[in-house]
């Protein structure tokens, strides 16, 4: 049998070429599949810091503590409260918090994985502050919350900010 068989090439320049743009094409999905990604675990990780500060800031400024007197040295709060009544401040709580173990009153306030700090401010001067306590750190993922409080019998700003 002698036939007029032809051998093809195997790496002609039809293979090579669609092979180089498969592997383009998935190296570039996968690409696009961890920006996406990314910005997706960036904005989780933003909403859990949020609600993290929301609810700590929440509990320092609208219930009561547990136990309650917890200043006057009775026993170790298993919750904090700065308030006698809603958003006015206890200047006896403020000195309690401020002789506090910093690494408890984060985990009492539930923020064991993150820095937190307190900046009470005059409402007529932002500039200056009339209590801090805490760990004030600047990073990208710092969330702060303003709220208005009465401190000293007077309007104050109370900014509670959590860092990563």
């Amino acid at each position: 049998m002698s036939g007029n068989c032809k051998k093809g090439q195997i790496w002609s320049f039809d293979l090579l070429f669609s092979s180089v743009t498969f592997i383009l094409i998935i190296a570039l999905f996968i690409l696009t599949w961890s920006v996406f990604s990314d910005k997706a675990n960036e904005e989780k990780e933003y909403i859990e810091i949020y609600q993290a500060a929301y609810f700590a800031s929440d509990s320092l400024l609208s219930t009561s503590s547990d136990p309650p007197g917890f200043e006057y040295g009775n026993a170790t709060p298993s919750s904090f409260s700065l308030v006698t009544e809603s958003n006015v401040i206890d200047d006896l709580k403020l000195d309690y918090l401020n002789l506090s173990n910093y690494s408890l009153v984060k985990k009492t306030l539930g923020l064991a994985k993150y820095e937190f700090y307190i900046d009470i401010r005059d409402s007529r001067d932002l500039n200056k502050s009339l209590f801090l306590f805490g760990n004030l750190t600047n990073t990208t993922q710092n969330i702060v919350l303003d709220r208005i409080v009465i401190y000293n019998k007077s309007l104050a700003v109370f900014k509670f900010g959590v860092v990563k």
